[in-house]
């Protein structure tokens, strides 16, 4: 996750890899961000060691694909896996984007990429048990995760999520749909934190304390070329726990015991396509990108070619507090060791 609360154009990502990528022909396995890095002052991107997805017009597909942090690869946390379920029930997408380390680990995250996706997701009872095993792991004050999963077949999508791993649905190279993510701009969340009769305890909806905002900055882009700052608060739960975003695994359930879920219907003759991605991916694109992101023939590793470009490029620097007409931009690149690290799953289905 990019913890990019910060002053001027320092927002965290990514780049030294470990991949992975399937078609619908092939079992996967999770891909973890690499923790190795390059001593070069500006390394390029390793290979991306990928089986390259075919897009036919009469089946389904999905890849995936896991960039690292190359200026700051002990901070690698994201997870990402896709594939089908054991008993080919369905297909499935999971994207994971943790924060925090202690002794140098996440055991949330650990978790999460230890688990079998294609078995554990036939149990209905799913995001019960991830919430049960991670409260057995004991203290998880200061590090989390978020988690978008997606179950899909050939008539729906079911997307379940925690933070803002997005999840967005494209119907024949439009958005028709896009998750709402657990965080400031959503009113629903900022109710569930805030209202005043909620119950409380570790297995309640609502986090077991009461939560305020600490006011900070982000970082936003306006164009492919141009960026900015815009107000969004951390949110303090407890003296231990501060984050970025209103949900999250892990935090000693500061957060609350709560997911989102969505049932999402396919249209018989229609193209769908469903991206999921951590915010080191969404955060480095506008509606400018849509088409070239709902196109049938970008895949995971051409999307996330986007994000490595574009936190290592020069951009337009626009300062927030005055209008965009009044100023002339800075220009300049992220500051070294700002990137964050990035995941990225696709599914597609042709007619």
């Amino acid at each position: 996750m990019s913890e990019q609360h910060t002053s001027s154009m320092s927002s965290t990502a990514g780049s030294e890899s470990s991949t992975s990528s399937t078609s619908s022909t092939s079992s996967t396995a999770g891909s973890e961000c690499s923790n190795t890095s390059t001593t070069a002052s500006v390394p390029s991107p390793l290979p991306v060691t990928f089986v390259e997805p075919q897009l036919p017009s009469t089946r389904t597909i999905y890849n995936h694909v896991c960039q690292g942090r190359r200026f700051a690869p002990q901070r690698n946390q994201d997870f990402v896996t896709s594939g089908t379920s054991t008993h080919a029930l369905f297909d499935y997408l999971v994207v994971a984007d943790g924060h925090g380390l202690k002794d140098g680990k996440n055991i949330v995250c650990d978790y999460l990429s230890a688990v079998d996706w294609a078995r554990f997701l036939e149990d209905e009872n799913f995001m019960t048990k991830i919430y049960d095993s991670i409260y057995e792991l004991g203290n998880t004050n200061r590090i989390g995760s978020t988690l978008t999963i997606v179950l899909i077949t050939i008539n729906q999508c079911e997307v379940y999520w925690v933070g803002d791993s997005q999840c967005r649905i494209y119907k024949n190279l439009e958005e028709v749909w896009a998750a709402n993510n657990h965080d400031f701009n959503n009113t629903a969340e900022m109710t569930r934190l805030f209202e005043p009769n909620r119950h409380s305890g570790t297995r309640s909806e609502f986090p077991p304390s009461r939560v305020r905002e600490d006011p900070s900055w982000r970082t936003k882009v306006i164009s492919p070329t141009e960026i900015t700052m815009e107000r969004a608060p951390y949110f303090v739960f407890n003296a231990e726990n501060k984050i970025n975003i209103t949900n999250s695994l892990g935090h000693n359930g500061a957060c609350g015991r709560f997911w989102s879920e969505e049932v999402v219907e396919f249209d018989d003759m229609a193209d769908y396509k469903v991206v999921v991605a951590s915010d080191g991916f969404w955060d480095m694109t506008t509606y400018l990108d849509l088409p070239f992101i709902a196109s049938r023939g970008t895949g995971a590793d051409e999307l996330i070619s986007i994000s490595n470009e574009r936190w290592l490029q020069n951009w337009h620097y626009y300062c927030p507090l005055k209008s965009k007409n009044e100023q002339e931009p800075t220009l300049g690149p992220f500051p070294e060791g700002q990137e964050d690290d990035t995941s990225i799953a696709v599914w597609y289905k042709g007619v």
